[in-house]
């Protein structure tokens, strides 16, 4: 195989190898899918791989593309409900996806929502 990566992805390839953690932003279909895929596939039982995606549909398509590797994973969106994020932290999956609204969301307080 001649596979070419760019240098973003050789970048976050080598902080993974070295088990640093790593944000990648990059436009769509730069490549960003394999800084995260081919990981997963050497995940020890107490890492975990954080994949957070622009829309909801792009987490779907990851999470099937991870089934279709025999990766386990889950999604967490927006509409997710309050027993599959239970079943989430109950199962332990090495990896999760999840929209920045779920992100956001998270951090803010009830009263920061009323304003």
């Amino acid at each position: 195989m001649n596979i070419a990566l760019r240098k973003f992805q050789v970048q976050a390839l080598t902080a993974l190898h070295f088990s640093r953690d790593i944000i990648i932003v990059e436009v769509t279909d730069s490549g960003n899918s394999t800084c995260f895929q081919l990981p997963a596939l050497t995940l020890k039982d107490e890492e975990f791989c954080l994949v957070i995606v622009p829309t909801v549909a792009l987490g779907w398509d990851h999470l099937k593309a991870y089934e279709d590797l025999g990766l386990s994973a889950t999604y967490l969106g927006d509409e997710s409900t309050k027993e599959q994020f239970e079943d989430f932290l109950s199962e332990s999956l090495p990896s999760m996806f999840e929209c920045p609204i779920l992100t956001l969301a998270a951090t803010l307080k009830p009263k920061d929502l009323a304003r």
